[in-house]
């Protein structure tokens, strides 16, 4: 006999962002963000952002796991049940562990571009919200990894389209900023994609950072917004 695990809770945003900053409170030198960032809908050109934090991975988790015990069981009860799928067993399997899981990074990664296909058929008609309730391992930090491999997938002839289109692009960037009239020392700068690159960052307006210890905000300037691009981009 089998006994099927079925739990309802749900932990809404107020809650989390509660006891993010109760942990803050609790454990100085602990930033709240840390534990939970908000979901942030898509807005004046930025792109939408998940929920994240240590706080959220451990409730995706939790819930994960409690629903890969229910699959398990469902899965043995039904293993006598014949199959009118013309989806192969392994691809099932496979589906059955990405609704489920969040970990390992590497095979889910693997899975999730072996059952392209299968995904695509079944998700035809979701709307995006149930294909993120569908598999709970986009709504992580490595999600936008998954959804770049679906990209490249039905793409493939726009994977490196960045590189033969950048000329293009560059122009479009320098342009854009002269519009603006952004007067930048960059102007003496020869090279087309040397400038495109170091003007680039100043297109994008800074985003307050809210620190809980000190109690106080810090805005950084256009030059160090810049300093970060590159070096993340070295």
């Amino acid at each position: 006999m089998f006994f099927s695990i079925t739990v309802y809770f749900r932990i809404n945003t107020l809650q989390f962002v509660r006891a993010a900053k109760e942990i803050a409170e609790l454990f100085p030198g602990e930033s709240e963000h840390t534990y939970y960032i908000p979901y942030s809908s898509s807005k004046k050109g930025l792109r939408r952002q998940p929920a994240r934090g240590k706080l959220w991975s451990r409730y995706i988790n939790l819930k994960a796991a409690l629903r890969l015990v229910n699959a398990a069981n469902a899965d043995v009860e039904q293993e006598n049940v014949p199959s009118t799928s013309n989806t192969s067993y392994d691809e099932e399997e496979k589906i059955a562990f990405l609704k489920v899981a969040v970990e390992p990074f590497d095979k889910i990664l693997s899975y999730w571009e072996d059952t392209y296909l299968i995904r695509q058929r079944k998700c035809k008609s979701y709307e995006l919200e149930d294909i993120y309730k569908e598999f709970p391992c986009l709504s992580l930090h490595y999600g936008i990894t998954l959804l770049e491999s679906d990209f490249n997938h039905s793409n493939e002839e726009k994977i490196d389209i960045i590189y033969s289109e950048w000329p293009k692009i560059a122009q479009a960037i320098i342009i854009e900023a002269k519009e603006r009239q952004l007067i930048l020392k960059e102007d003496v700068i020869k090279d087309v994609n040397s400038k495109a690159l170091l003007v680039l960052p100043y297109l994008f307006s800074p985003v307050t950072i809210r620190n809980s210890k000190k109690r106080g905000i810090w805005r950084p300037s256009r030059s160090e917004v810049q300093e970060s691009f590159l070096f993340n981009v070295q």
